[in-house]
């Protein structure tokens, strides 16, 4: 065998270990969702899958209209000023995010925990887009980063519990590789 077809086999082989680990991960979310649900209301599965489609479509627009007001009711307090947050860098930096044909392919949940109240309850949900997803230089139309192909992506974007609804807390684009992990990420570690 030759170098390319190596590589070819262990890139393929990541991909298959990638969805088998998910998989598995997701089926054990929603024995556990269902077990919560015997005990608290918070914890529907198909409320949980509407809320969390709709969020992805209020925040992909909110994220290209540059106005995290606009999704504020999807997000918690702690996302809501991370968006703001940058946000305001990229205008500082004359950037403007283009998005287009927005799609969610899947949404599953990969993580669950569930407190004896309501308020520490929350889920990771392992997020398979699809879009066009650039940034340009709002001075020179140039493109600074991404790309104008529709390209997928897999992100994880964790909901919690607040005020009724569940809300997006945090986005992890790149979980594993990250230096900051935090407990209930490391259980997700494996699925990349």
């Amino acid at each position: 065998m030759d170098f390319r077809t190596i590589f070819f086999l262990m890139a393929n082989a990541g991909v298959v270990l990638f969805f088998v680990k998910s998989r598995k991960a997701s089926s054990k979310s929603y024995r556990e969702m269902r077990q919560y649900q015997q005990f608290g209301d918070n914890w529907d599965i198909n409320e949980i899958q509407e809320q969390v489609k709709n969020a992805y479509f209020v925040i992909q627009e909110c994220w290209k209209r540059q106005d995290p007001d606009y999704a504020k009711d999807y997000m918690s307090q702690k996302c809501y000023d991370d968006f703001v947050m940058k946000l305001g860098w990229m205008q500082v930096r004359n950037e403007v995010p283009v998005q287009k044909n927005e799609r969610l392919l899947s949404a599953v949940p990969v993580h669950t925990f569930d407190d004896l109240g309501k308020d520490q309850d929350y889920i990771w949900y392992l997020i398979h887009g699809k879009m066009i997803d650039y940034v340009v230089d709002e001075k020179t139309g140039r493109m600074i980063r991404g790309s104008r192909k529709n390209e997928a992506f897999y992100e994880y974007w964790k909901f919690i519990h607040l005020n009724g609804h569940w809300v997006l807390d945090e986005i992890r684009q790149n979980p594993v590789r990250s230096e900051e992990h935090t407990s209930e990420l490391q259980s997700l570690a494996y699925l990349v």
